[in-house]
């Protein structure tokens, strides 16, 4: 008798455990009301959205809506890829959606050259940056001249579960020899805008 109950707790408990797995959603339900979209549905979601009138920096506020410029297979994981420019067109704002956080996150360790600066030629000077994401880091963008090269642009990359966002900024004034706090600054401010913006969309 013990054996038999016992042997139907284990399947009942089995039949739990398999509805369970198999939700879609309840793997994803954050609280009551609140299911967060799949990878896939987040770059959907993204293309034709904007930021709104109050986000800060403002630059980002009369920013286009943003576009899908994904070019299958050019990352491996990759499954979406979503741009717009600052309405001063003064940086970019790029959303990299992947198909599992392990793709986000080893695309994040080795980032590209920032999408958007055609005239860079290298990325350099990583400084990690706190608070911001899962992880973010912070670059300098430089382009080659007679005699070697010069800084033009500052970048953040952060990292937020499946998704990598890029903030890229083109200062008016490049005549320093190198970015101040203000120009690394201002490439996070970006990246921060799209966080809100990712958490609007995917919540």
């Amino acid at each position: 008798m013990v054996l038999v109950v016992a042997g139907i707790f284990s399947v009942v408990l089995a039949i739990s455990l398999g509805r369970q797995s198999g939700d879609p959603g309840s793997s994803q339900a954050s609280g009551i009301g609140t299911v967060r979209l799949t990878p896939i549905q987040i770059a959907k979601a993204l293309a034709g959205h904007r930021f709104t009138r109050d986000v800060v920096p403002p630059e980002l506020a009369d920013a286009a809506p943003l576009h899908d410029v994904f070019v299958a297979g050019a990352v491996p994981g990759l499954i979406g890829e979503s741009s717009t420019t600052t309405s001063d067109l003064g940086g970019n704002v790029t959303f990299y959606v992947f198909a599992d956080p392990v793709w986000a996150e080893a695309f994040f360790e080795n980032p590209p050259t920032a999408f958007g600066c055609g005239v860079c030629t290298s990325m350099g000077d990583a400084t990690p940056v706190q608070g911001v994401g899962d992880k973010a880091m912070s670059y300098v963008l430089y382009r080659n001249k007679v005699g070697g090269q010069r800084w033009i642009a500052t970048t953040t990359y952060v990292l937020s579960g499946s998704v990598v966002v890029d903030g890229l900024y083109f200062p008016v004034n490049v005549a320093n020899s190198s970015p101040s706090a203000t120009d690394l600054a201002v490439a996070t401010a970006y990246t921060k805008a799209a966080l809100q913006l990712l958490k609007k969309i995917s919540t």
